[in-house]
């Protein structure tokens, strides 16, 4: 699989980081940071004149047509001149849910004015709860006549003071999944705009709506929590699925003090009671302590795994599985997999009788070639290092578990959010944690 650039996302790329380099300086940034708009109306118009902001909206409503990866392309030039204004929340969290959930109507009329930069666009979705599942919205529209009536609270909504047009997420009834998008003006009646003070000094309101009228005509659609539509909103706006991330906070909070960090336990040994056991569950901090049992519950949480056992090294780890074989097991590994490991496999259990085949894991036929009847284990590194090939996991577990083979998957360039392998039917996982958990810093 080529992970590279294709050549229209290398030219949007390379265009991207001359125009903002030439448009969008250090001193713009700044700038921006005071002014009450928080960008110029002649930057977004130039912005609009690249193309940019209809970049992934179809050709049939005055958009480009490209592809979100190459959307994604963008953003990273985007993120690295660090442009301000509403090109992400106008793009990204208004124009792509109104391509998903909008109406042919609203998209024949809305999706043309964004590209041309004559609309700009936020999406209201979370409120005070700050949570992002559907118990969340508490905001209500109730119907009247043939319209609706909203009240209720939004905050953090992005950019909300420049938008000509709110996307707003309101509760139609009592159900989970009673929840409709709606198309609110921004200056209509019944809704007040705050904007709030923040760290980043980025454009961020509280929106409140009380009694405020809209016509059916509105309406953008239903918002089910387990739609399509409510997968991508999710998903396009956060990096990581923080219901689960809040799950695994809330199952390790202390007890004592209420941290959502433990605190460090520095103690070598623990108390032992007067018939000798040991009350807390711990002997000598070289076998176990609470910091370490932490770090191994939460990634056996992220992994959906039963169990995880921590080591000083990510080669430890994958020796320590080498170690469970015996003499004469036949072991099929990736031909580019990580120095190493393959020093490991190579120089050392090669000694100890361990047989090896290194293939390209990537080809499900070379793997198929690769097991022989002595296969005991099936080792994949997606993507790898440093080549960063990427492994059909799924296939090549059926591989190695048809033939009644042990699979384990190396995963230290790449996290549980980005590679859920909690399905695939893969018996281990193996993370080196300062290579891309903790981004080569300490643990």
């Amino acid at each position: 699989m080529d992970l590279g650039l294709n050549e229209t996302q290398q030219m949007l790329r390379n265009s991207a980081r001359e125009f903002l380099q030439a448009e969008c300086p250090d001193t713009y940034v700044r700038e921006m940071e005071e002014d009450e708009r928080g960008y110029t109306p002649e930057m977004w118009q130039k912005v609009a004149e690249q193309g940019w902001l209809g970049l992934i909206i179809p050709e049939q409503y005055g958009g480009v047509g490209l592809s979100y990866l190459d959307l994604s392309v963008l953003l990273e030039e985007t993120g690295r001149a660090l442009l301000p204004g509403p090109f992400f929340s106008t793009v990204v969290m208004g124009g792509m849910t109104i391509m998903d959930a909008g109406s042919e109507e609203q998209k024949q009329e809305l999706l043309p004015q964004i590209s041309e930069g004559q609309l700009i666009v936020t999406l209201a979705l979370t409120e005070p709860s700050a949570r992002w599942d559907a118990e969340g919205i508490q905001m209500t529209a109730s119907q009247s006549g043939d319209g609706w009536v909203l009240n209720g609270v939004k905050l953090f909504v992005p950019n909300a003071h420049v938008s000509d047009t709110y996307v707003v997420a309101a509760r139609t009834g009592d159900g989970e999944r009673d929840i409709t998008l709606f198309l609110v003006p921004r200056g209509t009646d019944g809704v007040s705009q705050t904007l709030l003070k923040t760290i980043a000094s980025d454009r961020q309101s509280e929106l409140v709506f009380e009694n405020m009228p809209v016509d059916e005509c509105a309406n953008c659609g239903q918002y089910l929590i387990d739609d399509p539509v409510m997968e991508r909103v999710e998903n396009i706006i956060k990096d990581v699925d923080a219901g689960a991330e809040l799950e695994i906070v809330r199952h390790h909070i202390d007890p004592e003090s209420g941290a959502i960090l433990a605190p460090i336990q520095p103690s070598t040994t623990f108390e032992r009671s007067e018939d000798g056991e040991y009350p807390g569950g711990y002997i000598y901090s070289r076998s176990g302590n609470p910091n370490r049992r932490q770090l191994e519950d939460i990634l056996a949480t992220l992994e959906g795994g039963a169990a995880c056992a921590a080591f000083s090294s990510g080669s430890a780890a994958s020796a320590a599985v080498f170690q469970a074989l015996e003499s004469g097991d036949h072991v099929v590994t990736p031909n580019d997999c990580y120095h190493g490991t393959a020093a490991l496999l190579r120089d050392v259990f090669a000694r100890w009788g361990l047989q090896i085949t290194f293939t390209d894991v990537t080809d499900s036929e070379q793997v198929q070639q690769a097991m022989q009847p002595n296969t005991r284990l099936v080792w994949v590194e997606t993507p790898s290092n440093p080549m960063l090939k990427v492994t059909d996991i799924r296939r090549t577990a059926a591989i190695a578990h048809e033939a009644a083979r042990s699979g384990v998957c190396d995963k230290h360039l790449g996290n549980a959010d980005v590679s859920d392998l909690s399905d695939l039917a893969r018996n281990a996982v193996v993370h080196s944690t300062t290579t891309y958990i903790c981004q080569d810093t300490a643990m």
